[in-house]
Order: C-alpha cells, then sequence, then structure tokens
C-alpha cells in the first residue's frame, strides 16, 4: 500500500473508531445526546486524529500503531503504563459525564471552560508537530538502532525536550475544563505527575544509550515545562 494511502487509511480509521469510543464513554454516562461541549470534544479529536495521520511518515505511524511488536523491547515502567493506561482512561473520561449530569457539584466558570478548550487544541497542536518533526517518536522507550536513531533538537524540541508529552499534559487539562468536570482535572493532574516519572525513566535510557542526548539536555534545559522543568 502506497505510504499515503496507508496514511488516510490509518487517519479514517482511527478518526472513526476513538470517535465512536469517546462518544461511547461520554455519552452514555450522560444518559443524553444533547451535550454540545462533548461533540465539539469528539469532533477536535476526529479532525486532529486524522491530521496526525496526514502529517506523519509512514515509518512513525507503523513505530506508534503496532508498539508491541516485541513485548521485550517493553521497559518495566512501559508494562506497567500498558497494564494501568486503560483503566485509567476510561475513568478519566467516564467521570466528566457522572460529574456535569449526576453530581452536585459547582460549575466550571465559561471562562475557564474555554481555556480549556484552546488547551485542548495547543495539545493536539504540540503533538502533531511532535510526530511531524521527529521521525523517531515510537510510543515506547527504546534505542532505534535499526532506524539510525539521533537526537532531534529543532521545532518544538528546542522548546521543550517532551513536547508530545507536553501537549498531552494541555489535553489532559484542557478537556475537563470544556467539559466541566474538577474530579477529571484532579485525575488529570495526577497523570501528568505519572508523565513525569516517565520522563526521568526515559531520560535515564536515552542518556545511556542515545549519543547526543546529554549534550543536547544542556542546550534544552527544560523537559516538560518550558522555563520550569
Amino acid at each position: 500500500m502506497p505510504g499515503s494511502l496507508f496514511r488516510l487509511s490509518a487517519g479514517l480509521g482511527g478518526a472513526i473508531s476513538q470517535s465512536l469510543m469517546l462518544a461511547v464513554l461520554l455519552l452514555w454516562p450522560a444518559g443524553t445526546l444533547d451535550w454540545p461541549r462533548a461533540w465539539v470534544v469528539i469532533g477536535v479529536w476526529a479532525v486532529n486524529i486524522l491530521v496526525v495521520c496526514l502529517v506523519s511518515s509512514t515509518e512513525v505511524l507503523v513505530e506508534r500503531m503496532w508498539p508491541l511488536r516485541d513485548l521485550r523491547e517493553l521497559s518495566r515502567g512501559d508494562r506497567v503504563l500498558l497494564v494501568l493506561l486503560g483503566p485509567v482512561v476510561v475513568t478519566y473520561l467516564v467521570i466528566m459525564p457522572i460529574e456535569v449530569f449526576h453530581l452536585d457539584l459547582p460549575e466550571v466558570p465559561d471562562g475557564l471552560a474555554v481555556t480549556g478548550l484552546v488547551l485542548l487544541q495547543v495539545g493536539w497542536a504540540l503533538m502533531t508537530l511532535s510526530v511531524r518533526q521527529n521521525r523517531f517518536a515510537a510510543a515506547i522507550v527504546k534505542i532505534q538502532h535499526d532506524r539510525g536513531h539521533e537526537v532531534i533538537d529543532s521545532g518544538v524540541y528546542g522548546l521543550v525536550r517532551h513536547p508530545m508529552y507536553l501537549g498531552a499534559s494541555l489535553l489532559a487539562i484542557g478537556m475537563p475544563l470544556w467539559l466541566g468536570s474538577y474530579l477529571a482535572l484532579a485525575l488529570g493532574l495526577l497523570g501528568i505527575l505519572g508523565l513525569a516519572m516517565r520522563i526521568r525513566a526515559e531520560e535515564r535510557v536515552l542518556r545511556d544509550g542515545l549519543p547526543g542526548y546529554a549534550d543536547y539536555a544542556q542546550r534544552v534545559r527544560h523537559r516538560l515545562v518550558p522555563f520550569v522543568w
């Protein structure tokens, strides 16, 4: 299959499947289809999944779509993450409609909610640029010797060392703000702490195995948040 057709097929498949997943996990617990903000999230998600697949290289898509081709490549941290990721994500999503429609908790102010929507799209933009600019953006921590793995230090990788994680962090904050859930926001912040722990483990692998990474870490001082950490 030609690369462009593969990327289009992956994008359409991912947009449809993930939109359906979001629809089920957000709208079913809500007990209604009349939740315009949820439909906005579903639409934003679908469009961005398609864009990510179209702008990524075929190699990156293959690495990210089939990260478990060899389970022996998984670090201990990635194995723990793999076990926990599904239940945590489902809980994070389901708790939003439960809070909004079934719990008597304070509402998120409209201004803060709109800020959340902006953060959601900025997060997607950062993740899209990350996979576009880094042809080694695999889903698991490993040195890709077979692909001539080298340090990428330009573009968003000149801003922070882990721009994809920064994008994911903005998503984790932006979505619950837009949808109006303080409980999911708290879970999202805990998830960001988990990302910080993964970054420390990932950087040990990169410093030990990827030539030039230690020098890159000296030039780009911040891991996740510019001017902070």
